[in-house]
């Protein structure tokens, strides 16, 4: 089945009785499943479950840490993708364990579904597609799960679950950032934000930017990177934007443009003057921006709190 044929059977509603799991594919090879994926990543899906994202995670990040991919593709009897789940697996002491790819540098987890399979799936089915895994895995960790996305309930959530220690935290974004900002805080909060503004703006003229040009977007990573190695040390924790690949990872995902010519992550930076003293990056896709990583410049900025 080519990638047009795929594309057309998502585009187009199925029938109810084709919306039936029947088959259960399972790629090593992110190339091989290319199609598949492709045709379904525009249904109910996160931006962190977009393929080239997680394609230059696993060529910069993941393979390097042992991690192999294992995309899992239930299909109907016609063989059309009805989800997708874009797991990887990795040896952990004499285990193999499958997890979502992608790492820490996910916030959330999630399979591709087509919406309007996702309403309709039972539980027996995903048993069934977990079932089909048994004796190519050990272990499937599944963390940081949305239990909604876009108003859909995550199917994962028919199975038994717990609450992740970390919430995830959204709000619709419009136009009017004087009416977002009073939506979403109080006079109190604004008032000391302005005042910590008043205080930047006394050091220098203040500015904020999105970085558009190649040179933008390396000056403003090549500032996050030195401030979240500074911040790391002086907590005494490890720096795990230091660790191999994945400063390659970002650049690659901030700079390289998609087939529609888009780039993965948005880097945002607040200056004074000509000091980058706040970074912000975050994915982008489907209308959404999702907050992946920031810093702050330490010393006398930090006491204003730029991140802010």
């Amino acid at each position: 089945m080519n990638d047009q044929t795929l594309r057309l059977t998502n585009a187009e509603p199925l029938p109810v009785q084709d919306r039936r799991l029947a088959h259960v594919e399972i790629f090593e090879d992110l190339t091989h499943a290319e199609p598949y994926w492709r045709a379904i990543e525009d249904g109910l899906a996160t931006p962190y479950q977009r393929y080239d994202f997680l394609r230059l995670w696993q060529q910069h990040v993941g393979e390097p840490a042992g991690v192999t991919p294992f995309i899992v593709v239930g299909l109907n009897a016609a063989r059309a993708p009805l989800f997708l789940c874009p797991f990887g697996r990795r040896w952990i002491g004499r285990l193999r364990v499958a997890e979502f790819l992608g790492g820490t540098h996910v916030n959330f987890n999630m399979a591709l579904w087509r919406c309007d399979v996702a309403p309709q799936i039972d539980a027996a089915e995903l048993r069934h597609m977990f079932a089909c895994l048994r004796g190519k895995v050990d272990l499937i960790c599944l963390s940081n799960q949305p239990l909604t996305w876009e108003g859909a309930t995550n199917p994962f959530a028919l199975l038994a679950h717990q609450r992740a220690a970390n919430s995830g935290f959204s709000g619709t974004l419009v136009p009017d950032f004087a009416a977002l900002l009073r939506a979403r805080t109080n006079a109190a909060t604004r008032k000391k934000m302005r005042k910590k503004e008043h205080a930047l703006a006394e050091l220098g003229v203040v500015t904020f930017a999105s970085a558009s040009s190649a040179a933008a977007t390396r000056q403003v990573l090549d500032v996050f990177f030195k401030q979240k190695n500074t911040r790391m040390r002086a907590l005494g924790i490890a720096d795990v934007f230091a660790q191999p690949g994945v400063r390659r990872f970002i650049e690659a995902a901030a700079s390289e443009p998609t087939l529609a010519g888009e780039r993965l992550i948005e880097l945002c930076a607040l200056s004074v003057n000509d000091i980058v003293v706040a970074t912000m990056g975050g994915i982008v896709g489907g209308g959404r921006f999702c907050a992946m990583f920031n810093s702050i410049a330490q010393g006398r900025y930090a006491i204003e709190s730029p991140g802010e």
